[in-house]
């Protein structure tokens, strides 16, 4: 599996350019100014979620009553995606205009990598629907079922589950706070579980042991960030994952209905 080698990196001391870029970065992006950057954009999307939910909620309600948790969990991961995700791209760039893409890990990388990774993803997924069925409990959880069930408007259930929430979930957890963090005492290990376990705790619909699953796979992706180098493949492997538990549920859903 293809990584960052040693040439593409470089060697920071000896390449002015780079030796800038990272002074730029640290002295801008100190912890404090992470977690307090990080504390507005996070406190915007949970209002921007919640009015993007009471609003579209209320006005299709006055065409179909029964709108429930699948449209309101669409509309929020929806809109909160897109527009936190523009967020944090305009407050990096607007202050580090410099060192944006380097700081958000925005690196392209070869199909070979991006190929090989979503293959590991797929495994992983793979043998963790296996270890679900063994401890007799079902591959889709229950809550995913009933958001597919009552979306309502399946293709904007399909677009938020699949792009809106990761979009934002690796720019933020993965792209901009472990850019900064990173650089704090907590290193890159610290930096990893920290960040796996705030993205882990905002996923409260799920229970315990699909909260473990949860961490399981956000230490997956935050590998992936780290031996890469790219939020690209973290995004692209978020994004694939998503996609096969929307699968499941439309598969469930369908099985359920021709019962």
């Amino acid at each position: 599996m293809d990584t960052i080698s040693p040439e593409e990196q470089g060697d920071p001391a000896s390449d002015p350019e780079r030796q800038g870029s990272s002074l730029a970065t640290e002295k801008s992006w100190t912890v404090l100014a992470t977690l307090g950057f990080g504390l507005l954009i996070f406190i915007s999307f949970i209002v921007v979620q919640n009015v993007s939910v009471w609003f579209f909620g209320y006005t299709l309600a006055l065409f179909d009553p029964g709108i429930d948790w699948g449209m309101s969990l669409a509309v929020g991961a929806g809109t909160s995606g897109i527009l936190c995700t523009a967020l944090v791209l305009l407050v990096v760039f607007l202050r580090t205009p410099q060192v944006a893409r380097s700081f958000l890990a925005l690196k392209s990388v070869s199909l070979r990598t991006m190929t090989a990774w979503i293959g590991l993803a797929v495994v992983i997924v793979y043998a963790g629907d296996q270890l679900t069925s063994l401890l007799g409990r079902p591959n889709v959880p229950e809550v995913i079922v009933q958001a597919y069930l009552t979306a309502l408007y399946v293709p904007l259930f399909w677009f938020s589950i699949v792009i809106g929430a990761p979009l934002f979930e690796e720019i933020f957890f993965r792209g901009f706070l472990f850019a900064g963090l990173s650089r704090s005492g907590l290193g890159v290990i610290g930096t990893a579980l920290v960040t796996t376990l705030f993205w882990t705790i905002i996923h409260s619909q799920y229970d315990s042991f699909e909260l473990s699953l949860v961490f399981g796979l956000g230490l997956f992706l935050v590998l992936a960030r780290i031996r890469t180098g790219s939020l690209y493949v973290s995004f692209a492997l978020h994004a694939v994952m998503n996609l096969i538990a929307v699968i499941q549920a439309m598969l469930e859903v369908a099985s359920r209905n021709s019962g």
